[in-house]
This record gives structure tokens, C-alpha cells and sequence, in this order.
């Protein structure tokens, strides 16, 4: 059987991060599609000079109708599932780009004067 990180069905919204830290919940009166952030723990002296090339932005989102499975297809996604009386939702943990050009030339760290760049998700 196969357990992914990425996705879960559950009577509620899960929390954002998976350590427990910092736990924010999606509740029902917000839109699952938006963006939510946590603080994250740096590291003194791991986070000098160092910037992701894209930023991104992760957040469980719910009510799709359809998904890419592991073999890359494209499947209908089965949006209430009923179990014991219970309605349980399917949550996918999605990670997509915030900005195409997190910079004026594109994507940070490219040499602007040989290279045209620009950020992309390539899948959900």
C-alpha cells in the first residue's frame, strides 16, 4: 500500500506543518486555496547568503476534481468520502512557485546578461 506525505483524507482541515511547530489550520470559513505562512526556525549560521533561485509557497488545498497520480496521469479525484458516518475530505500538500521573476532579471543567481530565466511549477 502506498502512504504519501502529500496527501491525506481527514474530518478536518490538516495542519500546515508536518513537525508540529507553529500549527496553523485551515478552518472551514477560509478558502483552502490561499496562501498561509509559518515562521520556520533558521539556523544562524546556515541561512547567510543563501536564497532559493524561486520562492515558493505551500499550502493543503481541497475540492479538486482532478490530480496527476506517481505513473503521471491524470485521475479524477474523489472529493467527499463517507466512512462510518464520517465525510472525510482528500487534502493534497501542493508547493508552487510565488512569483515567475523573484527578480527584475528572473530567477535569482542566473547571469542575466547570458541567460533569460524564469520560474515554473512543473506539476501539483
Amino acid at each position: 500500500r502506498f502512504q504519501s506525505p502529500r496527501v491525506l483524507f481527514s474530518t478536518q482541515p490538516p495542519p500546515l506543518s508536518r513537525d508540529g511547530q507553529d500549527v496553523e489550520f485551515l478552518d472551514s470559513t477560509d478558502s483552502l486555496n490561499r496562501n498561509i505562512r509559518t515562521k520556520r526556525a533558521t539556523h544562524p549560521v546556515h541561512n547567510r547568503g543563501e536564497y532559493s533561485v524561486c520562492d515558493s509557497v505551500s499550502v493543503w488545498v481541497a475540492n479538486k476534481t482532478t490530480a496527476t497520480d506517481i505513473k503521471g496521469k491524470e485521475v479524477t479525484v474523489m472529493v467527499d468520502v463517507n466512512l462510518n458516518n464520517n465525510a472525510y475530505k482528500q487534502y493534497f500538500f501542493e508547493t508552487k512557485c510565488r512569483d515567475p521573476k523573484p527578480v527584475s532579471s528572473g530567477c535569482r543567481g542566473i547571469d542575466a546578461r547570458h541567460w533569460n530565466s524564469y520560474c515554473t511549477t512543473t506539476h501539483t
